[in-house]
C-alpha cells in the first residue's frame, strides 16, 4: 500500500487516528549500531525494506518541536527540539549510559500501525546531543538539529 502525500496530510488532520512514532537512534559500541524505539511498539513487515525489525514500546514522552524567528528579525528561523524520554523502569537499558551516543544520527518517523515502513514519513532527522539518566526509571535522549 502506498500512501500519497495528500492521503498522509488528510490522516494527519484526522482526529482519533492511531499514530506510531518510530525512532532509529544510532550509537557506537565497538561499531555503529541502532536502537529501534516506539511510543506503542511496532514490528516491520517481512516485505518491508527493513524486514521484521522490532521497535520497542519504551518511549514515555516525545519531543516538542518549536520554530521561531531569530533575534535579528532578518528572516532566519531557529529550531528547538525537546527530548525523548525512554522507559527504563526494568533496568534493561542501564548499559545505554556506557555507550557513545553524542553526535550520532537519529531519525523520527510517524505513521499508522498498519502502514508499510516506506509509508511512514520522516518528521525529524537530527543528531543526538547526549543520553542521560533523568532518574532511576527514565533515560533522556537530548536532540539537536542536523
Amino acid at each position: 500500500m502506498a500512501i500519497t502525500d495528500a492521503q498522509y496530510l488528510d490522516w494527519l488532520d484526522s482526529d482519533g487516528e492511531h499514530r506510531v512514532l518510530l525512532v532509529e537512534a544510532k550509537y557506537w559500541d565497538v561499531s555503529e549500531k541502532t536502537e529501534y524505539l516506539s511510543n506503542q511498539g511496532h514490528i516491520t513487515k517481512p516485505t518491508d525494506p527493513v524486514p521484521n525489525v522490532e521497535y520497542e514500546d519504551v518511549i514515555k514522552s516525545i519531543p516538542v518541536f518549536r520554530r521561531s524567528l531569530g533575534d535579528n528579525l532578518a528572516g532566519q528561523t531557529k529550531q528547538a527540539f525537546g527530548d525523548i524520554e525512554v522507559d527504563n523502569s526494568d533496568g534493561e537499558r542501564d548499559d545505554w549510559l556506557e555507550r557513545s551516543w553524542n553526535g550520532r544520527d537519529i531519525v523520527m518517523k510517524i505513521g499508522a500501525p498498519e502502514w508499510d515502513y516506506d509509508d511512514f514519513r520522516v518528521m525529524m532527522k537530527g543528531t543526538i546531543a547526549e543520553l542521560t539518566a533523568k532518574n532511576l526509571n527514565t533515560l533522556v535522549i537530548k536532540l539537536r538539529d542536523k
